[in-house]
């Protein structure tokens, strides 16, 4: 008799609605489950499968339940609360370590009453009973790696309402809503029954042929639009060394991409750190952690190398920490040197983990702990400059292994969550589709209806439209990211939805911006109205309609437009106007009152208007509340 992940100690049941408790057992066995001295007793079916449901709970403090059946299982240190599913690609999964001052974040993050569970990745294909993960109570010790967006809203809702949250991180970076979306909904719309028919096409041809092109595909891909490691002429020279003089060597802080850290290119970084070993630990074994390295490197302690790895051996070795041994006959008192060379020949390079990933632990005693964060010496052995991708690399193929299959993350990340009860779900995703931006607005509407069906609830949807991005500019004739942003506006008009737009705390150069607690925020306010019934403002202004005036003039109206203003009074910005020619193009705006008026003489027959239509854009249009308008398009009547 077994219990689903979800259901362990340490968990959040969804407070005043039924309860629903399944598991596996033999087929025919009877099951009873109590909790809070209500029973209910079921007989598990032919295939073992089980479930019962209990009714509405809200119990104040603690509890345990007790499910037996051919064994007895007591499920401990149960809470009753709201449960949100946290969802959608990089930018939900983007840890708290990662985040705007991260290390304090997770210094204080001790909430006993918010329970975080992470669901593991899973991208294989078949069925899937259950997913991979423990609830554990929010603490600095659990924290770090739960996603950033997921706590801040969960935060900001159990301190300003008081309630306990349970948070279930299911979500993966790079991924796009098609994978995330259930088999059965995709074939009802033909633009999506295609991609799926072609990939359970593709899944019947002979799999090692599948991968062995794919490989060859990677590795013309690679000697074609990456620069090889030049070599070694570090070790040669002594930067390894205890003794060698590192004085004319830069400082930088780590962790931490060193793009970050004013080192804007590709290339070999070597990092020397001096490390003072207290008399008792000499000639002792001990362990050293570093966390990611992005993406090889070699390690040296006192110039003898204890470990390395390759990209070349292993493509994700960007993201495996790396722990190694030092020999106790390497170990003396006072000073020491760990050097490490790090090669990175595209996107990011350097550390990547957190500040509580790096030290120097003494084996048998966890207590005993060096911490080698902070400052290193650093020098540059190779400059590649910033290497640009004339193409993007070779996709997997789709099916096991490929998180873009479609409907393969529904079938195992979400799904085997169904039917836990939740008060809500947020998500953030959409740069994923943005080759396909034209399509969004239908998959979306499509993903959260299908959601809602599996879960036999019209759950509270709060989604984060995306933030801005690469080269400012204020307006494009064609902005794939505009165009996911203003299909997110439109699914507004589905039920118990709402949108975070953070087109103002995004970063030019950087894809995954740290500001992660606004983004929480902002989420966190749209249920505290909604749900909680706070008298508070949760949106910025939201365009409602237009009129064509008869100077010519176009007036927007606007909800959430009480105090409309821009930052110290500057000039509105990134608003565009078409005629009949389609293109677009800048136009004085101004503010009057809940309004804004749009004055394009200039334009003959206005038909169109935008806002904040590129990858970044200078939205300046706030509310009172300093949130921000949300970018749109609209195509005006005569």
């Amino acid at each position: 008799m077994r219990l689903p992940a979800i259901i362990s100690n340490n968990m959040v049941l969804q407070k005043n609605e039924p309860i629903k408790i399944w598991g596996w057992d033999e087929p025919g066995n009877k099951i009873m489950v109590t909790l809070l001295h209500t029973s209910s007793v079921t007989e598990s079916d032919t295939n073992g499968k089980w479930m019962v449901i209990l009714p509405p709970m809200n119990n104040i403090g603690s509890c345990e339940m007790k499910v037996s059946g051919s064994s007895t299982v007591i499920v401990n240190n149960i809470i009753f609360g709201d449960v949100w599913l946290a969802s959608g690609q990089s930018n939900m999964s983007v840890p708290v370590k990662d985040a705007i001052n991260g290390q304090a974040e997770i210094e204080n993050a001790s909430y006993p009453d918010i329970r975080l569970f992470h669901v593991s990745s899973n991208a294989e294909t078949g069925p899937i009973k259950d997913v991979v993960g423990h609830w554990e109570m929010c603490s600095p010790e659990n924290v770090s790696d739960f996603s950033a967006v997921a706590y801040f809203f969960g935060r900001s809702i159990h301190r300003n309402i008081g309630v306990p949250v349970g948070l279930i991180m299911s979500a993966w970076g790079g991924t796009i809503a098609e994978a995330w979306t259930s088999r059965e909904a995709l074939i009802v719309e033909p633009q999506f029954c295609k991609v799926v028919e072609e990939y359970e096409e593709t899944a019947k041809l002979p799999q090692e042929e599948i991968k062995q092109t794919h490989l060859k595909k990677v590795k013309d891909w690679k000697s074609k639009n990456l620069i090889n490691d030049p070599g070694d002429i570090g070790f040669n020279q002594g930067w390894g060394k205890v003794d060698f003089e590192d004085t004319a060597w830069g400082i930088i802080d780590v962790p931490g991409k060193w793009q970050s850290k004013g080192l804007a290119f590709n290339g070999v970084v070597w990092f020397r750190k001096e490390i003072d070993i207290p008399e008792n630990w000499q000639g002792k074994d001990c362990t050293i952690y570093l966390g990611p390295c992005d993406k090889s490197e070699i390690t040296w302690f006192n110039n003898t190398c204890i470990g390395s790895l390759s990209i070349d051996e292993d493509e994700a070795a960007w993201s495996i920490p790396r722990v190694y041994r030092i020999p106790g006959s390497l170990i003396r008192p006072g000073k020491n040197i760990v050097a490490v060379r790090i090669y990175s020949h595209i996107y990011a390079g350097g550390f990547m983990g957190s500040l509580n990933d790096m030290k120097i632990s003494l084996n048998g005693d966890e207590n005993e702990n060096i911490s080698i964060g902070g400052e290193w010496k650093y020098f540059v052995e190779h400059n590649f400059g910033r290497v640009p991708v004339a193409e993007l690399p070779p996709e997997l193929p789709l099916g096991a292994g490929n998180p873009n299959t479609p409907y393969i993350l529904f079938d195992n990340m979400i799904e085997p969550l169904i039917p836990y009860i939740l008060k809500g779900v947020i998500w953030y995703q959409g740069e994923s589709n943005a080759a396909k931006a034209a399509q969004y607005s239908a998959l979306f509407r499509i993903l959260i209806n299908d959601w809602r069906q599996h879960w036999g609830s019209n759950l509270h949807f709060y989604f984060v439209q995306l933030a801005n991005y690469a080269a400012n500019s204020d307006f494009e004739q064609n902005s794939p990211w505009a165009e996911i942003r203003d299909a997110q506006r439109e699914n507004l008009k589905l039920p118990n939805t709402g949108m975070a737009v953070t087109i103002d705390i995004g970063d030019s150069g950087d894809i995954h911006p740290r500001n992660k607690q606004d983004v929480g925020a902002r989420l966190a306010l749209i249920a505290r109205n909604k749900i909680y019934d706070e008298r508070i403002e949760y949106s910025g202004p939201v365009y409602e309609s237009s009129v064509i005036q008869d100077n010519g003039d176009i007036k927007l109206d606007f909800s959430h437009a009480q105090g409309l203003h821009t930052p110290d009074n500057q000039f509105l910005q990134a608003f565009s106007v078409a005629g009949e020619d389609d293109v677009f193009q800048k136009c004085i705006a101004h503010i009057e009152g809940m309004s804004v008026v749009l004055k394009c003489s200039h334009i003959i027959r206005p038909n169109a208007v935008r806002y904040g239509w590129s990858e970044n854009p200078s939205c300046n249009l706030f509310n009172s509340d300093n949130l921000p308008a949300s970018p749109f398009r609209i195509h005006l009547s005569h």
